[in-house]
């Protein structure tokens, strides 16, 4: 968050190396894949377009949103737009990532900012097939979900706390499962990093009341995704 740096990680090699500068962000926090070799990457109060499709990768700006108190998380909801949480200010915002435009969709108690920094939601994940957004409030230790218009991205019903007593930062969706018939089923596990806990948890949510299981020891977990690489299998964790 101190650095505008953007870094590649190769996780065969176990090797690193900086993509790219982006010019104009103080920092980098939030970053989501919102179509193939195309990024969008939260930049102080901006949202920037990061695009793999060229050699070498170049950034620009989709919108400087100018009111955010502290932008962080970040969800692919439509191929068009994505979600932005700000967690200064405990909002969600609807960014249409090819024209700039944006709009506060969601506001709640539960994604209100605490502690001394402050910050309030952090990550969160929208899952386009039950129109649910998933996210944590770090420093109130608290994980929630709540159903939305899958056109809007506004709220479609009242939010559910699964816990007030974990820490939770960034979090991510499990691998899809392989079914009989050789098809693949979209997983009910949610995994999420809980930061100075120093672990990774899993969540499943086909349980109506589902508890956080400790599946790794991790320091300072602050983020995950699912291995999509080549020898990976669609199963390999990454977990910062």
């Amino acid at each position: 968050m101190n650095s505008a740096a953007l870094i590649s990680i190769d996780l065969i090699a176990k090797t690193s190396s900086t993509v790219l500068t982006i010019s104009g962000a103080p920092g980098l926090s939030g970053i989501v894949k919102y179509a193939p070799d195309l990024f969008a990457v939260i930049g102080g109060k901006g949202v920037y377009r990061v695009d793999f499709t060229s050699n070498p990768p170049k950034s620009s700006l989709i919108k400087t949103i100018s009111e955010a108190g502290n932008l962080n998380g970040l969800s692919t909801f439509t191929n068009e737009s994505v979600l932005v949480g700000d967690a200064g200010k405990g909002v969600v915002y609807r960014l249409d990532v090819n024209k700039g435009t944006y709009e506060q969709v969601l506001k709640n108690v539960t994604m209100a900012p605490s502690g001394s920094i402050p910050f309030g939601i952090d990550g969160l994940r929208y899952r386009a097939s039950d129109s649910t957004l998933w996210y944590t409030n770090i420093f109130k230790n608290s994980f929630h979900r709540v159903l939305v218009d899958p056109v809007t991205g506004k709220a479609a019903g009242s939010v559910t706390t699964l816990w007030t007593n974990l820490m939770g930062d960034d979090l991510c969706f499990g691998p899809a499962v392989q079914q009989a018939d050789g098809s693949t089923k979209e997983s009910a596990k949610v995994y999420v990093a809980t930061n100075g806990k120093n672990s990774l948890v899993e969540v499943d949510t086909s349980v109506q009341k589902p508890s956080p299981k400790t599946v790794a020891t991790v320091s300072g977990s602050t983020s995950c995704a699912v291995g999509r690489g080549e020898g990976e299998g669609g199963c390999g964790w990454c977990c910062v």
